[in-house]
């Protein structure tokens, strides 16, 4: 396996720009999509001027003040484009930027579960729903032209149902269909770096010096997707710690048992000759039928030391009936879901917060110790799955979820102008994230930014796959990434 190196040291220079996007290729239909629809005698057309798409609505609505929008007595539909997402890695990271930041992320949900579909890779499409201010029902269709121009990329279909029209069902119908085939996906070609983008950048945030960066040219049909074998192939120097390291890893300390744990805390879980445990406090039964008690966690204050644990407690067949969380001896109600993201709550301005899957479906919420929601977020995959950190830092807390990330709330996507942020963490407690800004991939150190020639790096790979994924050293960061169809593996140290 040939892998040719290349080091990059020193400040970016502007060179000239290159070509956007290639000939387009052969149109093919997808399978299942609607094409050349014939509208029904009540129905009128409204033809996208680009001439990919129509859409079929009552003949009723009429046009509003508003460019492409429709309305009939507190009904209406709005469609378009949404050039400004253009570069969106995948029309499901669309649907959950307009879930979250177009829309309440507490009352949204993306729809999500076609995505195994064998329709969805021909034809990726994608919804959001949600409710407005005034109780509408809001309903987002979106669609991807997958080899059209960044501006006309993803189409857009708002609809809003007055609360009325949706208790009576008296909804009007709305129907999407092409004007003509869909194009299968094209790689589009990244521009070199112009001076104008880079001054575009500096207007974000400082550009990052003295960082060096090492980048090793894979050779040709190397995927992070499909090989998971690529790090055993690259020299020692290129490798992160952990994969350097693997059969000289320290062995990890012996976790306390549960039972440990809470001992020094007047507590005491026995195991019954039912097969059920009991949990006693200070020699006195607490709960019954004990499933499984959770690790206890321990947060320091000024007030005192905070200890906090889950029990789970047993019912017909076994199952989770119910759910305590147990905090310095006071007892809450808590909600038991499978789908709760396997990560530990942390300490935020004295209170517990806990990240837990919405017994709903479809979010992932913040919560404190007494089940107060502090913050939802709109998923697009299992909730369990959704959430990659969850984390304390600098006084504030951090949610790294998929290609978004929040703290105390606030999406850095908007307050930064990023599409995509991913593989946050941190070096020398400062913090590092890989992130996209229109059409390349950028990465950000310590509030400093760095503009990269690549298009895409690989992440959220799974099982044997997810050694592809970005790692984060002491002092570096190392990822796949792409570059105009060629993959690299790149490494970036800061000084």
């Amino acid at each position: 396996m040939a892998i040719a190196k290349t080091e990059i040291v020193g400040t970016l220079t502007a060179v000239p720009t290159g070509t956007w996007f290639p000939p387009p290729p052969t149109p093919t239909l997808a399978p299942g999509a609607i094409l050349f629809f014939t509208p029904a005698p009540d129905q009128q057309v409204y033809k996208d001027p680009q001439g990919w798409y129509s859409v079929y609505f009552p003949l009723d609505m009429k046009p509003a003040d508003q460019p492409n929008l429709f309305s009939k007595e507190g009904d209406s539909f709005e469609t378009g484009y949404l050039p400004e997402l253009g570069y969106m890695s995948n029309v499901l990271n669309v649907c959950a930027w307009l879930a979250n930041l177009e829309l309440e992320p507490a009352q949204s949900a993306v729809e999500w579960g076609f995505m195994m579909s064998s329709t969805f890779e021909s034809e990726p499409r994608c919804s959001v729903s949600s409710k407005g201010s005034l109780g509408e029902d809001i309903r987002y269709e979106i669609f991807e032209i997958p080899a059209a121009d960044p501006e006309h990329r993803f189409v857009y279909l708002k609809k809003s149902w007055s609360s009325f029209s949706s208790a009576n069902e008296r909804i009007p119908i709305i129907q999407f269909a092409w004007q003509k085939p869909i194009m299968p996906r094209q790689e589009y070609t990244l521009p070199a770096l112009s001076a104008e983008e880079i001054s575009q950048w500096e207007k974000t945030a400082p550009l990052l010096q003295g960082a060096s960066l090492t980048e090793y040219t894979l050779p040709p049909g190397s995927d992070p997707s499909q090989h998971h074998l690529l790090l055993k192939e690259l020299p020692e120097e290129a490798l992160p710690e952990w994969f350097r390291n693997r059969s000289n890893l320290p062995l990890s300390t012996k976790m306390p048992t549960v039972e440990d744990q809470l001992k020094p805390l007047g507590y005491e879980l026995i195991q019954t000759d039912s097969g059920w445990k009991r949990l006693f406090r200070d020699g006195k039964p607490l709960f019954e039928e004990v499933i499984r008690v959770s690790e206890v966690y321990t947060f320091s204050t000024d007030s005192g030391p905070i200890h906090t644990f889950v029990v789970n407690t047993g019912g017909t067949g076994g199952n989770y009936e119910n759910s305590f969380l147990i905090q310095n001896d006071a007892i809450y109600t808590w909600e038991y879901n499978g789908q709760d993201p396997q990560l530990a709550p942390i300490l935020y301005q004295n209170e517990t917060l806990w990240p837990k899957a919405a017994q709903a479906g479809g979010q992932v919420q913040i919560q404190k110790s007494n089940q107060e929601v502090v913050f939802a977020f709109a998923v697009y995959t299992e909730p369990i799955y959704a959430v990659s950190r969850f984390k304390d830092w600098n006084g504030h807390w951090v949610l790294a979820a998929r290609d978004f990330l929040i703290q105390d709330g606030e999406f850095i996507n908007e307050k930064l102008g990023f599409e995509e942020i991913f593989s946050w963490g941190l070096i020398a407690e400062k913090p590092v994230f890989l992130f996209r800004k229109g059409p390349r991939i950028g990465l950000s150190y310590d509030g400093k930014i760095l503009p990269l020639e690549y298009q895409d790096v690989a992440r959220y790979k799974c099982c044997g796959f997810s050694v592809n994924n970005p790692a984060i050293d002491s002092n570096s960061i190392h990822f796949f990434a792409k570059r105009n169809g060629v993959w690299y593996y790149v490494v970036v140290k800061f000084k």
